[in-house]
Protein backbone atom coordinates (compact mmCIF):
# COMPACT_ATOMS: atom_id res chain seq x y z
CA UNK A 1 0.00 0.00 0.00
CA UNK A 2 1.69 3.22 -1.07
CA UNK A 3 0.83 6.64 0.28
CA UNK A 4 1.94 10.18 -1.09
CA UNK A 5 3.22 12.63 1.39
CA UNK A 6 5.18 15.42 1.68
CA UNK A 7 7.33 15.56 5.22
CA UNK A 8 8.98 19.13 5.81
CA UNK A 9 11.19 18.67 8.74
CA UNK A 10 8.87 17.57 11.54
CA UNK A 11 8.46 14.02 12.99
CA UNK A 12 5.76 11.96 10.57
CA UNK A 13 3.92 8.71 10.27
CA UNK A 14 2.10 6.24 8.37
CA UNK A 15 -0.53 4.39 10.61
CA UNK A 16 -2.50 1.36 10.41
CA UNK A 17 -5.18 0.97 12.87
CA UNK A 18 -8.31 -1.33 13.18
CA UNK A 19 -11.51 0.04 12.30
CA UNK A 20 -13.52 -1.17 15.42
CA UNK A 21 -11.04 -1.33 17.52
CA UNK A 22 -8.39 1.71 16.86
CA UNK A 23 -5.75 -0.07 18.22
CA UNK A 24 -2.09 1.02 16.19
CA UNK A 25 -1.23 -2.38 14.15
CA UNK A 26 1.24 -1.08 12.02
CA UNK A 27 3.36 2.25 12.69
CA UNK A 28 6.57 3.30 9.97
CA UNK A 29 8.36 6.50 10.40
CA UNK A 30 8.55 8.43 7.37
CA UNK A 31 11.84 10.05 7.09
CA UNK A 32 12.54 14.23 6.02
CA UNK A 33 11.56 14.95 2.64
CA UNK A 34 9.73 11.83 1.62
CA UNK A 35 7.20 12.08 -1.61
CA UNK A 36 6.40 8.95 -1.49
CA UNK A 37 5.84 5.45 1.38
CA UNK A 38 5.19 2.08 1.18
CA UNK A 39 3.95 0.35 4.57
CA UNK A 40 3.50 -3.31 4.28
CA UNK A 41 -0.07 -4.72 5.08
CA UNK A 42 0.46 -8.65 4.53
CA UNK A 43 0.46 -9.51 8.36
CA UNK A 44 -3.09 -8.09 8.59
CA UNK A 45 -5.97 -10.28 8.56
CA UNK A 46 -9.03 -9.74 6.44
CA UNK A 47 -10.85 -6.76 6.94
CA UNK A 48 -11.23 -3.02 7.41
CA UNK A 49 -8.55 -0.66 8.71
CA UNK A 50 -7.66 2.77 8.55
CA UNK A 51 -4.35 4.48 7.17
CA UNK A 52 -3.84 7.74 8.97
CA UNK A 53 -0.71 10.18 8.57
CA UNK A 54 0.24 12.19 10.85
CA UNK A 55 2.73 14.89 11.87
CA UNK A 56 3.88 16.43 14.74
CA UNK A 57 1.16 14.64 16.71
CA UNK A 58 -1.42 15.44 14.61
CA UNK A 59 -3.07 13.57 12.16
CA UNK A 60 -3.55 15.28 8.75
CA UNK A 61 -5.13 12.63 6.73
CA UNK A 62 -7.05 9.05 7.49
CA UNK A 63 -8.20 6.54 4.57
CA UNK A 64 -10.22 3.49 4.74
CA UNK A 65 -9.40 0.54 3.75
CA UNK A 66 -10.60 -2.94 3.01
CA UNK A 67 -7.84 -6.04 3.09
CA UNK A 68 -9.36 -9.05 1.31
Amino acid sequence: MEKSVYINGVSAYLQVSGLTQGTILLSKALPVGAKKMQIDATSLSSGIYILSYSADGQIMDSKKFNKK
